[in-house]
C-alpha cells in the first residue's frame, strides 16, 4: 500500500512539472505579445501627434496589424480645446469626440487617447493568465 501511495505521488509530481513547463512557455509568449501591442500603440499615438492628423487609412492599417496578433478592441478619442467667453473672462473646456472613419485634423492644445483592450478570453485562459488589461497611449498636440 505504501508503494502505491509513492507511485501516485511521483506521477502527480511529474504531471505538475510538465504543466509548469507548458505554462511558463506560453506565459512568455503572451507577455511578448502584450509588449508588442503596447509598442505598436505607443508608436501609432506618437505618429498621430507628430503629423497632427488622424487619417482613416492609417487607423485601418493599425487595427488590422493588431488583429493579426489577436482579437483587440480599440478606442480612439480626441479631446478638443474649446474657448468660451464667460463672466469671468476666457474659459477653456475640453470636448470629447470619438474618431469615426474619416480624416481629421488636430488643433493645438488637443489631446488624444488611444485605448487597446484584448477581447474576452475563455475561462481557462482567464484563470491562468488573467484578463487582458487595457493599454493606454496618447498625449497632447503641442
Amino acid at each position: 500500500m505504501e508503494a502505491f501511495g509513492r507511485s501516485i505521488a511521483v506521477m502527480l509530481s511529474m504531471a505538475g512539472i510538465v504543466f509548469s513547463l507548458l505554462f511558463y512557455k506560453t506565459a512568455a509568449v503572451r507577455w511578448q505579445k502584450t509588449e508588442t501591442v503596447r509598442s505598436m500603440s505607443q508608436r501609432y499615438a506618437e505618429y498621430v501627434l507628430s503629423v497632427r492628423e488622424i487619417r482613416a487609412s492609417d487607423w485601418k492599417v493599425f487595427r488590422e496589424q493588431l488583429n493579426r496578433l489577436g482579437e483587440y478592441r480599440t478606442e480612439l478619442a480626441v479631446y478638443e480645446r474649446k474657448r468660451y467667453e464667460g463672466e469671468r473672462g476666457r474659459v477653456y473646456l475640453y470636448e470629447e469626440s470619438d474618431v469615426e472613419e474619416e480624416d481629421r485634423m488636430l488643433t493645438d492644445g488637443s489631446y488624444i487617447r488611444l485605448v487597446v483592450t484584448e477581447a474576452e478570453n475563455g475561462k481557462m485562459e482567464t484563470i491562468l493568465y488573467g484578463n487582458g488589461y487595457p493599454i493606454i497611449a496618447g498625449g497632447r498636440v503641442g
